[in-house]
């Protein structure tokens, strides 16, 4: 319940967010103290050392208040495994009109490269480049925007020899972005190498001061005379009380947004265009500058293709996303061999109406095979919880809505208990016929269904066991007044041993399952690698490993000594070789598409005849294990403030308690009210007693 609060979504497609959005949420998420002191965020510190802790990492914050929007966990995956079979497809005509790029600063050269990355050759003019980050590190930028086709001309840009947006439109220029700098502003990459000079020569920096007159003396410069000035809401006034104006001189207006106080444009903050809809703008010039280009360019491309607002940015796609990575089992077909949640579903164990229980608490605790570790990381659980407390009706209904929203996606399995089916197996067969369950799991652990007919046979899910009993021979869990307790299911790594003693040949398919982005990487990891394998050219890689160099270095320098003159001579040969295999990759043009079909059951299971056991190594048991997380449903945190909130839905399973990496930070006390189990829907048929 706890993730499913955070409403967590399967990405299908790219998002786009607005530059005001992300720096309001980012208010919400951020930890740094303001940069301002107002006298509201301004905290005195006199005495106050409540700073001093350890960094706390919630909910990511960085990744909450990146104006980027990036998902850190699976971009760099993402791009690992598709970048090597990207394709350059042919671009039809409407991507091949013409959109000015005015300026060639950050914000202009991530426009420009987004859009070229959508297919359209984007031309950029810029008077000289003005950039607030290090040269070298926009020269960067601008080499990799080259690489995508953009071409840069220099010394031309909006104002200079009669380019204007009036001769932009005559010239058919379909969209034009204005990225330019903020007129009269100096850079700090110009401005704070003059102030770091002129300070060592003892000159004073006296800011909000505007030169008026330059003061002669014997016909030479004997000052200067300075208005003095002061800022007022983003507005710099004067302070003396002579105030020149014009009125003669008129400026014909180009056409664009209702512009602030100091002139400046004021584009939509969420398409970042102005009021002629042909004319975007970012950057200085429009006052914020991060994000702006990504953010026009995707309203660029709606704007020239007058596409609906409701049009998604699709995901980065290529050859690998074709491939067919589903498995077939029992004759059900699975999308994926990714286990519970992504490939199928799975009901808790339950029993038919006229068996329903009820669950004592404490049920699930915490193993003593780990020794005193407390948090996540356990080594083993213990629980003595029966089976679901909620009706049959009630799974049989989820299963019914669950496929009525992924017709295509999902196969369930009922997991019931084989002595209450069993027993009630008249009403149960056709019960389970009419819900249409895609298969049964019968929870019983009988050795001989297998014999009996069953497709299947779960091995080692948990071992009968007891831990926990105190020095004062209490054990824990104790139910009661009595402090009764009996023997529970262990489940955990100390099962391993257990395992392995009847399964030598043992897979182990748990994938930790809750959060998709490592699913994800599981998935598009295993569409890239049965790409790669069609590639005849590169039948030589392991996995997405190209061969690797041979040890010692290149020819010509693995037998030379790594001292004296040889390590110069070493040292050369190297260089050589690094040059030459820059030009190698520089000029290497192939074709990696895939030639031929790709499915995954071409490769399930190849490499099982491989292995054997010491005499022949023959051995062809398999176990499917998997992982069902419970959640938990009494503790629920408020989502802006995350303060817990205990609800009056605890169950006294304990297993809060069993996992809290804080000692005694939750504790069990006596439910004030009569336990009544939630079924789910109302039981059909009375419990017999």
């Amino acid at each position: 319940l706890i993730i499913l609060s955070l409403k967590p979504r399967v990405q299908t497609h790219a998002a786009i967010h607005s530059t005001v959005a992300k720096k309001n949420e980012k208010k919400r998420w951020n930890r740094n103290p303001a940069k301002s002191c107002d006298g509201s965020s301004c905290v005195k510190l006199e005495n106050n050392f409540d700073d001093i802790n350890d960094s706390k990492r919630t909910r990511a914050p960085c990744q909450k208040s990146c104006l980027t929007n990036l998902d850190i966990k699976s971009f760099i995956p993402n791009i690992s495994n598709k970048a090597i079979l990207s394709d350059n497809y042919q671009m039809s005509e409407s991507f091949h009109v013409k959109i000015a790029m005015t300026g060639c600063g950050p914000v202009t050269v991530n426009c420009a490269s987004y859009l070229a990355r959508l297919g359209y050759d984007i031309p950029v003019t810029a008077a000289f480049p003005q950039f607030l980050l290090p040269y070298e590190v926009m020269e960067f930028e601008i080499d990799l925007m080259k690489d995508l086709g953009v071409t840069v001309v220099r010394e031309k840009g909006l104002g200079m020899n009669g380019m204007s947006l009036t001769s932009l439109k005559d010239k058919e220029f379909q969209a034009v972005f204005i990225g330019i700098d903020l007129p009269g502003v100096y850079t700090s990459k110009d401005f704070l190498p003059l102030v770091a000079t002129a300070s060592k020569e003892k000159c004073e920096f006296l800011p909000f001061l505007c030169p008026r007159e330059v003061i002669m003396k014997n016909g030479c410069v004997g000052g200067l005379w300075f208005c003095r000035t002061e800022q007022m809401e983003s507005v710099i006034g004067w302070r003396t009380r002579t105030r020149s104006s014009s009125s003669k001189s008129i400026i014909s207006s180009e056409p664009s947004a209702p512009p602030e106080p100091l002139g400046h444009p004021k584009p939509a903050p969420e398409t970042m265009q102005s009021s002629e809809p042909s004319v975007f703008a970012g950057g200085d010039i429009a006052d914020l500058a991060n994000n702006n280009g990504k953010q026009a360019s995707w309203h660029i491309h709606k704007y020239l293709h007058a596409v609906e607002s409701t049009t998604v940015l699709p995901l980065f796609n290529c050859a690998i996303d074709t491939v067919d990575i589903s498995v077939e089992m029992c004759g059900i077909t699975f999308p994926n061999p990714y286990s519970l949640g992504w490939g199928f579903a799975l009901t808790k164990t339950f029993g038919l109406d006229k068996a329903l229980v009820t669950n004592v608490s404490p049920c699930i605790v915490r193993g003593t095979t780990s020794g005193h570790v407390f948090g996540p990381g356990q080594g083993s659980f213990l629980n003595i919880e029966l089976i679901s407390e909620k009706t049959a009706a009630y799974w049989c209904q989820g299963d019914k809505e669950l496929k009525a929203d992924f017709p295509k996606n999902v196969s369930s399995l009922l997991s019931t208990d084989t002595i209450y089916m069993l027993s009630g197996r008249c009403s149960s067969q056709p019960f389970c016929n009419d819900w249409n369950f895609s298969n049964i799991k019968l929870n019983g652990g009988c050795g001989h269904v297998l014999i009996g007919g069953a497709d299947g046979v779960t091995d080692t899910n948990t071992v009968s066991g007891m831990m926990g009993l105190k020095a004062d021979s209490t054990p824990w869990p104790g139910i009661g007044k009595g402090k009764r307790t009996t023997y529970g299911g262990m489940s955990g790594r100390a099962n391993k041993p257990i395992i392995s003693a009847g399964g030598p040949s043992l897979r182990n398919l748990a994938v930790q399952n809750q959060d998709f982005t490592l699913i994800e990487d599981y998935y598009l990891g295993l569409n890239a690698l049965l790409c790669l394998k069609s590639i005849e050219k590169l039948t030589a890689w392991d996995r997405q490993l190209s061969p690797p160099p041979r040890h010692g270095g290149t020819d010509g320098q693995g037998d030379l000594p790594s001292f004296g003159p040889y390590l110069l001579e070493k040292t050369e040969v190297l260089a050589e070789y690094k040059k030459k295999q820059k030009d190698a990759n520089n000029n290497f043009v192939g074709d990696t598409s895939p030639f031929k079909p790709i499915k995954s059951s071409g490769v399930n299971a190849r490499a099982l005849k491989h292995i054997r056991s010491y005499l022949e190594l023959d051995n062809q048991e398999q176990l499917f294990f998997s992982l069902l997380p419970l959640l938990l449903q009494a503790i629920t945190f408020d989502p802006e403030t995350h303060f817990p909130v205990i609800t009056d839905s605890c169950t006294g399973c304990t297993l809060c308690l069993s996992i809290c990496p804080i000692i005694d930070c939750i504790k069990m006390v006596t439910r004030p009210t009569l336990y009544v189990p939630k079924r789910g829907l109302p039981q059909a048929v009375n419990p017999v007693c």
